[in-house]
């Protein structure tokens, strides 16, 4: 049996969006439909740059009608609400980041989704509830202005939760996808809800669009396992050249952003995907469904 596990994520931070134009505003603007978010849906979605890059992904919340919320990185909030009041021109929207009196904790594991009683948010201990919209392996997250703490379960630290969402191959806002620096289907967006792909007009859509329908994702962050410790930053090579680089690290398991075609070709040379000379694993995550290095290509 899986033990139910929480944590508080004081890397995570909250902006509120209020006001008549509040919806319109943000479906102008972020990767997913804002109009399916209501007080019982959650959305993972991001803001891009004109060339498609991500500026800063996030989950976006209804706690009532009418009243929208931003859960993001603690480091970029700041940056986020300056970015969003650029846009707001005469937009009826304003634009608030909440104190830190808002916390977020993650529930996973054993009976964590259940505490919504099968419902996609709302209202549970004492705060406002959504399932993880990237996987609800994820587990359940929590804003609240008071500790959260089930009956049962065991309280742990960040660093657990870090190892849970790694396993699931799951990018973070700081460690992993950083600002400006990396396109949507490389951070995974297209396979973890973040895009809708049959919404209007956003900021960077025609790239993500270009992307998608080209199947022109080559490179992916994606989950590898080794025999030894491994440290962040350190390069990926395959065939003597370097297809990638380790992302967040748990001991021997890590995320790592790499290139598929160039470990395809080596995994199908026979040759060995290393970092520092040691052998790597490539995992596959339960939510991907494009073609893996080393699987027949679809014809």
């Amino acid at each position: 049996m899986t033990i139910l596990n929480f944590c508080t994520l004081n890397y995570r931070s909250v902006i509120e969006i209020t006001g008549s134009d509040a919806q319109d505003f943000l479906q102008g603007l972020i990767t997913n439909n804002i109009s399916a978010v209501n007080p019982g849906k959650a959305a993972y979605a991001a803001l891009l740059t004109p060339q498609g890059k991500i500026l800063f992904d996030f989950f976006v919340n209804q706690p009532q009608p009418g009243t929208y919320w931003l859960e993001c990185s603690r480091q970029q909030a700041a940056d986020l609400a300056k970015r969003l009041t650029f846009y707001k021109l005469r937009a009826d929207v304003t634009i608030t980041a909440l104190s830190d009196d808002h916390k977020v904790t993650c529930l996973w594991g054993e009976g964590a989704n259940d505490l919504l009683e099968d419902k996609q948010a709302g209202t549970v201990l004492g705060g406002y509830g959504y399932v993880d919209p990237r996987t609800a392996k994820a587990g359940l997250r929590i804003i609240a202005t008071t500790d959260v703490s089930p009956n049962a379960g065991n309280m742990v630290d960040e660093s657990a939760y870090t190892a849970h969402r790694v396993h699931l191959g799951l990018a973070d806002s700081d460690d992993d996808i950083g600002s400006s620096q990396r396109f949507v289907h490389e951070c995974n967006l297209d396979m973890t809800n973040g895009v809708d792909f049959s919404k209007g007009c956003y900021v960077g859509q025609e790239v993500v669009s270009r992307m998608h329908h080209k199947q022109a994702a080559r490179k992916r962050i994606l989950p590898i396992s080794s025999s030894l410790p491994l440290a962040t930053g350190t390069a990926i090579t395959a065939q003597d050249k370097p297809i990638g680089e380790v992302l967040t690290v748990t001991d021997t398991g890590a995320l790592a952003a790499l290139r598929l075609d160039k470990a395809d070709a080596a995994i199908e040379a026979g040759e060995a995907i290393t970092v520092d000379g040691t052998a790597i694993t490539l995992i596959k995550p339960d939510w991907a469904t494009f073609t893996f290095p080393g699987e027949p290509k679809n014809e």
